[in-house]
């Protein structure tokens, strides 16, 4: 069977970026790999790190964390306990786990707080003031 492409009515001349800021027009949305951005200090109130930001390198990971800690109020990580990359199985690449990040957030000098969110899903919560309760 040869692949056909389906005929979509999304407009591909607007980016899922540009669609997302529509529907948040009054919201600051920017799109960065989030190791050197224009914020200043404090400037959002919460930043949220997907998973996947488990596949990065160290030197980058470790970037990533501390500019979105300073950057933002609170930052979350979320963290799948038990998930196992399809990535690193094909390509090998690192995928690491919940002990190596707190491990390397908490020598930057930041808080971590760990969240259940249920039996397979918790939050990172760094904060580099207090540590929620």
């Amino acid at each position: 069977m040869t692949g056909k492409r389906v005929k979509s009515d999304q407009n591909m001349s607007t980016s899922p970026l540009e669609k997302f800021r529509s529907l948040f027009k009054d919201r600051a949305i920017s799109y960065l790999l989030g190791c050197d951005t224009p914020f200043e200090s404090q400037y959002f109130d919460t930043v949220i790190i997907s998973d996947y930001f488990r596949m990065l390198g160290p030197t980058i990971r470790q970037k990533l964390i501390l500019e979105m800690s300073r950057v933002s109020k609170v930052t979350i990580i979320l963290y799948t306990k038990d998930f196992i990359s399809r990535v690193r199985n094909i390509e090998g690449w690192s995928w690491i786990e919940l002990p190596e990040i707190t491990s390397s957030i908490e020598k930057e000098g930041l808080n971590v707080t760990l969240k259940d969110v249920d039996t397979e899903h918790c939050l990172i919560i760094v904060t580099s003031q207090v540590e929620l309760s």
